[in-house]
């Protein structure tokens, strides 16, 4: 019998799954992902490709020893990596001690997120691995969407159905802060509505000097909080308060809001009610104020580019080196 690569019911061999209606060997369009039917772990067979994000790659996939459907992360930061042409083993683009331990750092994610599996805002996490020059992490599958998925149906929302989901998706970020965890990485593609009518987040960011080498490439987008743009940060709760701002605007509005480096740069976020939205002033000014540029005027940054540049001079003049900058 074959094995339908997009919902994984076996079939007599036609033409057309007769559970989901896909085509039998439909492949689907080659972004760099791993080919379906490849089998990893010498357990795993990976079927379609669910999602491409900055982090990496989102199969479905099927576990042969336990016979069920699960669904597999693959750590390829997209705007760096690259597949062999063996189409399996990755390169990781930058220095390979580099590329290990970030490869080590996102399996100790892994293996932290799967001790907390029994928090009920996250997706529960089986197993992981290593493969082809780079990590794996195998989730429980899900029925339902993502908010993105969600949006592709319906957009804008209703302002009075946005709210209700908000309030759900408030209550859910509270469960990750009330056990100290902050997401960092919130946007539509990580917020997962579940059939059951349950919240779960996806694809949590992860601090490390390491990561703060790439965090442009791999969390920087129109939810990330300013604090990405900051040559220093601590991890705080007033990063998900921004990203959940921007969630939420996205959601009334119809379009993602101007991204902190483009406001940084002096482009305007355009108020909710720019976009002839009817909501309360209350909750307008609630959005707004939680999307504000912390430090508006950017002395921060310049601050620290002041700083480096003192540095690089004073350094270079005791090398005897010449620097234009």
């Amino acid at each position: 019998m074959a094995k339908c690569m997009s919902c994984m019911q076996d079939y007599e061999q036609q033409e057309y799954c007769p559970f989901c209606g896909a085509e039998a060997g439909l492949k689907a369009a080659d972004i760099g992902q791993i080919p379906a039917e490849t089998i990893l772990n010498r357990r795993f067979i990976i079927g379609e490709l669910i999602n491409s994000d900055r982090i990496g790659f989102t199969y479905l996939a099927w576990d042969a020893l336990l016979e069920r459907k699960v669904v597999i992360k693959e750590w390829f930061p997209c705007a760096l990596a690259q597949r062999e042409e063996n189409g399996l083993d990755v390169k990781g683009g930058m220095d390979a001690e580099l590329w290990e331990r970030l490869n080590q750092q996102f399996m100790e994610h892994a293996r932290k997120l799967h001790k907390l599996q029994n928090i009920p805002a996250l997706v529960p996490i089986y197993t992981f691995f290593r493969e082809n020059n780079t990590s794996y992490y195998v989730m429980e599958f899900l029925e339902g969407r993502t908010v993105r998925g969600m949006l592709e149906r319906e957009n804008p929302l209703v302002p009075s159905e946005a709210e209700k989901l908000m309030e759900k998706i408030a209550q859910a970020l509270e469960i990750l802060h009330d056990n100290g965890i902050i997401h960092g990485n919130l946007s539509p593609d990580n917020i997962f509505l579940c059939r059951t009518g349950e919240i779960r987040f996806l694809n949590l960011a992860w601090f490390s000097e390491e990561m703060k080498t790439i965090r442009y490439t791999v969390f920087q987008g129109k939810y990330a909080p300013f604090d990405y743009e900051k040559a220093f940060f601590t991890q705080n709760r007033e990063m998900d308060t921004y990203s959940f701002c921007a969630v939420y605007y996205r959601l009334i509005t119809g379009c993602a809001p101007v991204s902190a480096l483009q406001r940084i740069k002096k482009e305007k976020l355009p108020s909710v009610s720019d976009y002839g939205v009817k909501i309360s002033a209350r909750t307008e000014k609630e959005i707004m104020e939680g999307l504000k540029n912390p430090d508006r005027s950017g002395k921060g940054m310049l601050r620290f580019l002041q700083i480096l540049n003192v540095v690089l001079v004073i350094t270079a003049a005791a090398l005897g080196v010449l620097i234009v900058i």
